[in-house]
């Protein structure tokens, strides 16, 4: 996984985010350089434990003009999964809470067999004067661009 963002934000003992905005440098929550996912989920990192892996917004560095944010590949699979957005943040969840779900095919996917990129506005941006606002008001129009790409390598 790559993610390009220098910061993410700070949740509380409930996932309730905190207002607080946390540099990832030195932190397991640093995709920067891309790295495999499950090299520091396990890590002894406060928001880890209390996420039970990723589940957290980071703080995009793409200045809300569309770019390529992210990206996820698969050495097994060959799959790449690139994702591009004009939003400030992109919370990515790791599939903690996944314990026995029975998919297609009968198939029984465990917890961290999913993977998920929300592009979105901060959570609970609204109550935070720091963060960028989501507010839409009368009369002004909403638009924003989200795009991914897949691509397989042969």
């Amino acid at each position: 996984v790559w993610v390009d963002a220098d910061a993410f934000t700070d949740t509380d003992e409930h996932q309730i985010v905190t207002g607080k905005i946390v540099p990832v440098e030195g932190t397991p929550m640093d995709f920067r350089t891309k790295k495999k996912v499950g090299r520091d989920i396990e890590a002894d990192y406060l928001p880890l434990h209390i996420a039970r892996g990723y589940d957290h917004n980071w703080v995009l560095n793409n200045d809300r003009k569309f770019a390529k944010v992210a990206e996820m590949s698969s050495n097994v699979s060959g799959i790449t999964m690139e994702v591009y957005t004009d939003l400030p943040g992109v919370q990515i969840y790791t599939g903690n809470y996944i314990f026995a779900e029975t998919g297609k095919g009968g198939v029984i996917y465990k917890q961290r067999q999913g993977m998920c990129f929300e592009t979105q506005y901060y959570p609970d941006s609204v109550n935070h004067e720091n963060f960028p606002s989501c507010i839409c008001k009368k009369g002004e129009t909403y638009c924003t661009k989200t795009a991914f790409k897949f691509m397989t390598k042969i």
